[in-house]
């Protein structure tokens, strides 16, 4: 399946987005209060959010390696259908 530009860079522009939002929110998850115990160790809190974290950005992996797979693929439609082409018998 051969997928446009325009969603190719709806891919990309989703995975970027998922690197962009979750690495800042575990970060300000860590910083709560509620992230570590008392003894020092995570808490069930933190270890949720992470839970949460780690599937969204392999989302976000997948989603830009498929989005520049399906650009480059795109592009190089695109530059096959520009080429000119030899009319049927011109070899002959």
């Amino acid at each position: 399946m051969l997928l446009t530009r325009r969603l190719a860079g709806f891919l990309l522009l989703a995975g970027a987005f998922q690197w962009l939002v979750w690495p800042n929110f575990l970060r300000v998850v860590w910083r709560d209060d509620r992230a570590f115990g008392p003894d020092g160790g995570p808490s069930a809190f933190l270890l949720v959010h992470i839970a949460i974290v780690v599937p969204a950005l392999l989302i976000g992996t997948g989603l830009l390696w498929l989005g520049a797979l399906a650009w480059r693929r795109a592009g190089s439609a695109v530059s096959a259908q520009a080429a000119p082409r030899e009319p049927a018998g011109a070899g002959r």
